[in-house]
């Protein structure tokens, strides 16, 4: 569908149309929040227009019209969060983190809670992906969280969950004759691969998938990648060039190979499962 311009909203309304009207107010085609597509039709951000996505509510674009009034509501909503706590110290909490607070998912806090109560049996590792430039946000409310300062919170202290470290995540083209590359490169894939950058200082930490999982998985707390945003663009937001997943495969215990052998019963050796949360599902 990225390739079809639609024409309509998804009961019949024509995109163009701003002369419709029901009575004396001007006809606004609800919002579809059903799960699976009407015939004929797709997201609106799975088209062409794309592009527009991120300036459907502002001025000249098509949704500004019908949909603005509903956007500025809900965007309040949120910013009152800001002041809904009686007796918030903005001496002791920077009021710009309830803002952050107030744009995330509250099962977030719920889930980094429950995984806390458990460390003592598991240790784990939490990485927040984002393609966008709320990495550093992100981090400090989070680690503000962990440091008992969320109003709904206040006795959660988990030094754990500091995040302190932030990565950018970049694909980089394989050099010929470099001990990456294939020689029969079938797919574009084949021809990159993934590094992570020190946010701070722009240095390689980890090149490749098998550096950037012993890098994960060695750590303990909670990190940030910073995306590569602008080469998934630049490739038409194909899968591939995306945000890269990786999923380790375990060695197998009945190998009689003395090297993963020694792997499967050496102690250190942990075989981590991997969790992936998404707020974009595409449903077909």
């Amino acid at each position: 569908t990225q390739h079809m311009e639609p024409t309509h909203w998804w009961d019949g309304t024509p995109l163009q149309d701003q002369e419709r009207k029901n009575g004396d107010d001007v006809y606004h085609p609800p919002l579809y929040t059903g799960w699976e597509w009407p015939p004929g039709c797709c997201p609106y951000y799975r088209t062409a227009l794309k592009r527009h996505g991120k300036n459907f509510v502002q001025p000249g674009h098509h949704g500004h019209q019908h949909y603005r009034p509903l956007y500025d509501f809900v965007d309040q909503k949120l910013a009152a969060m800001e002041h809904s706590v009686d007796g918030l110290d903005e001496q002791a909490v920077d009021p710009a983190l309830h803002r952050v607070w107030a744009h995330m998912i509250p099962a977030t806090f719920t889930l980094l809670e429950s995984l806390a109560q458990r460390q003592q049996e598991q240790d784990f590792t939490v990485v927040f992906r984002t393609f966008g430039t709320d990495l550093p946000d992100i981090a400090k409310a989070i680690t503000a969280f962990a440091q008992g300062k969320h109003p709904k919170y206040p006795n959660f202290c988990n030094p754990h969950l500091h995040v302190n470290k932030l990565y950018k995540g970049r694909w980089t083209l394989i050099s010929e004759g470099s001990s990456d590359a294939t020689k029969t490169a079938t797919s574009p894939i084949d021809r990159y691969k993934y590094q992570l950058l020190d946010d701070l200082t722009d240095q390689v930490v980890a090149s490749g998938d098998e550096e950037i999982v012993r890098l994960l998985e060695s750590t303990v707390g909670a990190v940030g990648i910073q995306d590569h945003f602008d080469f998934w663009q630049q490739n038409d937001y194909v899968p591939w060039a995306g945000k890269p997943v990786w999923v380790p495969a375990q060695p197998d215990k009945t190998t009689t190979d003395n090297a993963c052998q020694k792997a499967v019963n050496d102690e250190q050796q942990l075989l981590c499962h991997h969790l992936f949360f998404d707020d974009n599902i595409h449903h077909q």
